[in-house]
């Protein structure tokens, strides 16, 4: 490990503070359009986070290589789509109307695939990711698409048709339809997949939910490049802070209140193998320690189902959730198994709370962990992405910067103690999806 890294880690886990610069070179009340209104700084990370006079928020990283950026759309504008929409919307975004909004040398560009552009819809959310060689004409694009994107009609009946197919396909999934469920049950997303949706996709429709979104939406962006702080200041001044004035970020409030246990069995036309899914929902920063130790719990019970099941598909992990009442999720999960899968996988589960596991297998499955976070930590499109929803997911970059030695030093005590914790404050989720008998 760098030296340089060691004293970051030593100066993090000794307590001391952060030492965040404020500066505001312009007042939050007065500011002409255009300006940047307030930056702060990041010690331990170097990030420099920037409130532009438009609502917009970015937060920069001065890295390497491409310039790499990363946008999260997010609010009530976003939220009030239903799930067709808000997918035709990223689709939108990622494929804008040649030769309308975007300037034809931009356009050109992302044709030749000299930038890169995606966006996809997630649960409240849409995000766009354009990855470039200079940073100017990334952060250009992405003013554009936010100032007036416009929806492509030959585009639309692509995704539709594409869409359709990928209904089909899967519709005899056990896998989708769990999803589609917990979809509905979790975020209360009541037609995921249905083809009634598509179908009533207008162009005039899109453009309109597409208009909405862009103006409407809080933006959060994560900005990685080879800039000086003068170069980020000027080119966010002169993109994305001119935008029309939008709503803030609102970081996600989760409710502090206790919310009942959900168990949903529910019979599935089409599939021919049950799946089920086995969950706790709760609040915990999604870099704190008993995260790490709750993805290491989700590795050990995955390796544990894998050995034990006899046939199927497992899959267990920690991530965030955008559902009521909590902000993360710790589940399980067996697609196509045997019929005693919702048995074994709820004793999995408990054995987990009750029993510490192996020393040397916890030892083992930290230290692959401490090894992929140490890469992703170097790594400018991760940088980016964590980035864009600093504020709205309230990351701790100093919990993120520390998660390599938090995985390294992980214990079966530290595991056992994270999984109680989930099974006693946390909410207890049960799906089960099953064919006709």
């Amino acid at each position: 490990m760098p030296l340089a890294q060691i004293a970051c880690v030593c100066m993090l886990l000794s307590g001391a503070p952060a030492d965040r610069v404020q500066v505001q070179p312009a007042s939050l009340h007065d500011a002409p359009a255009g300006a940047v209104l307030a930056m702060r700084q990041h010690a331990h990370s170097g990030v420099l986070s920037l409130t532009l006079s438009s609502g917009v928020v970015v937060h920069f990283r001065e890295m390497g290589g491409e310039a790499r950026v990363r946008a999260t759309l997010s609010g009530p504008a976003v939220e009030a789509l239903t799930p067709a929409m808000r997918r035709a919307v990223g689709d939108a975004l990622a494929h804008p109307a040649p030769g309308r909004v975007v300037p034809e040398a931009l356009g050109k560009a992302v044709e030749r695939d000299e930038i890169r552009l995606r966006a996809r819809a997630g649960s409240g959310v849409i995000t766009i990711r354009i990855d470039a060689p200079d940073a100017a004409p990334a952060l250009d694009l992405l003013g554009v698409l936010l100032a007036d994107a416009q929806a492509d009609p030959e585009r639309l009946e692509q995704f539709k048709d594409e869409s359709a197919q990928r209904h089909d396909k899967y519709a005899t999934s056990s896998e989708w339809a769990l999803q589609r469920v917990a979809r509905r049950v979790l975020a209360g997303e009541e037609r995921e997949g249905d083809r009634s949706d598509l179908d009533a996709l207008t162009l005039d429709g899109l453009q309109g939910a597409l208009e909405r979104t862009v103006r409407g939406a809080a933006v959060e962006v994560g900005l990685c490049a080879p800039l000086s702080r003068a170069q980020v200041v000027d080119l966010c001044e002169r993109t994305l802070a001119a935008l029309e004035p939008r709503p803030e970020v609102s970081p996600l409030q989760p409710d502090a209140g206790a919310i009942v246990p959900i168990e949903v069995d529910e019979q599935v036309e089409g599939i021919e193998h049950p799946a089920v899914f086995v969950a706790y929902a709760l609040n915990t920063s999604l870099t704190s320690p008993q995260a790490r130790a709750l993805r290491v719990a989700g590795d050990l019970l995955e390796a544990r189902l894998e050995r034990t099941l006899a046939s199927g598909r497992v899959a267990a992990r920690f991530e965030g959730y955008a559902g009521p009442g909590r902000n993360a999720i710790f589940y399980a999960a067996v697609i196509d198994g045997p019929p005693d899968a919702p048995t074994v996988l709820d004793e999995a589960l408990s054995r987990l709370a009750d029993e510490e596991g192996d020393g040397d297998e916890v030892a083992r499955l930290g230290a692959e962990r401490s090894e992929r976070l140490r890469k992703s930590l170097e790594d400018s499109g991760f940088w980016a992405a964590i980035l864009a929803d600093r504020d709205r997911l309230r990351i701790d970059l100093d919990e993120l910067l520390v998660g390599p030695h938090v995985y390294r030093t992980m214990t079966p005590q530290r595991v056992q103690d994270a999984v109680r914790r989930a099974a006693t404050d946390g909410a207890r989720i049960r799906i089960r999806v099953y064919p006709p008998e």
